[in-house]
C-alpha cells in the first residue's frame, strides 16, 4: 500500500511533451532537456533508456557527495559507468552493470563503505531497484467538448485489462472541458454451475 505523501515532502513535476516526430523535450523547475523518440536514434539525443541510467547515476553521485561529507571523507573526482543491453521480450534492459569509479587517497574500508552506502538507498536508486507503483490517467483533446470519447487502457492492478480508467475530456483552447464518469469495477463473472447427475430411468 502506498503510504501517505507528507504535507511537507518535496514532489516531482516532470512534463515531458513531443516537439517534432523525432524529439521530445522534458521540463522540470525551468529547465530543459531534449530527448530522442524515433525509435531510440542515439544520434538524436539522449534515448529514454539512457535517461533512466542517467537518473540512476545521477542519484549515485549525489549518495557519494552527501555520504563522503558525512563520513568525514575526500574524494576528489567519482565517475558512473553503464553498460546494458535491450532486452527485446520483454522489452527491458538485461543484463545492466555499472562501475563506480572514486578517486581519493582514503582508505579502501572506508570507501567500501561509502560504495556500499552510495549505491543501496536514494530517492531515484530506490525507485528503480524496488519499483515504482505509477497511477496514470488519460487527457483526450478533441475540437468538439461535446463529443464522447471511448477510452481504455491497461487498468490498476488488480482490475480487468482493458476495463475503462480515470480520464478526462479536454476540448482545445477556449472550451470548457468536461470529465468524464468515474472509473467503476466490471461486474463479477457469472460463476459456472456443476453438471447435473444422469436421472435415471424409471422402473416399470
Amino acid at each position: 500500500m502506498t503510504q501517505a505523501i507528507k504535507p511537507t515532502a518535496p514532489r516531482f513535476r516532470v512534463r515531458v511533451r513531443r516537439v517534432s516526430g523525432q524529439l521530445a523535450v522534458a521540463e522540470a523547475h525551468g529547465q530543459t532537456m531534449e530527448l530522442a523518440i524515433k525509435g531510440g536514434d542515439p544520434a538524436l539525443g539522449f534515448t529514454a533508456p539512457e535517461t533512466l541510467l542517467a537518473a540512476f547515476g545521477a542519484c549515485i553521485l549525489s549518495n557519494v557527495t552527501r555520504n563522503a561529507a558525512e563520513m568525514g571523507l575526500r574524494v576528489d573526482a567519482v565517475e558512473v559507468a553503464f553498460d546494458g543491453v535491450k532486452r527485446a521480450q520483454p522489452l527491458g534492459i538485461d543484463p545492466l552493470g555499472y562501475r563506480v569509479s572514486i578517486q581519493s587517497g582514503e582508505p579502501e574500508e572506508a570507501l567500501r563503505e561509502l560504495y556500499r552506502r552510495a549505491t543501496s538507498d536514494g530517492t531515484a536508486t530506490n525507485a528503480l531497484l524496488r519499483g515504482l507503483s505509477p497511477v496514470g490517467v488519460l487527457v483526450v483533446e478533441r475540437d468538439d467538448p461535446d463529443e464522447p470519447g471511448d477510452v481504455r487502457l491497461a487498468s490498476p492492478e488488480g482490475t480487468h485489462v482493458g476495463s475503462p480508467v480515470p480520464s478526462a475530456v479536454r476540448p482545445r483552447a477556449g472550451r470548457a472541458s468536461r470529465t468524464a464518469a468515474p472509473w467503476t469495477s466490471p461486474p463479477a463473472l457469472p460463476t459456472a454451475r456443476p453438471p447435473r447427475k444422469p436421472t435415471r430411468p424409471a422402473r416399470g
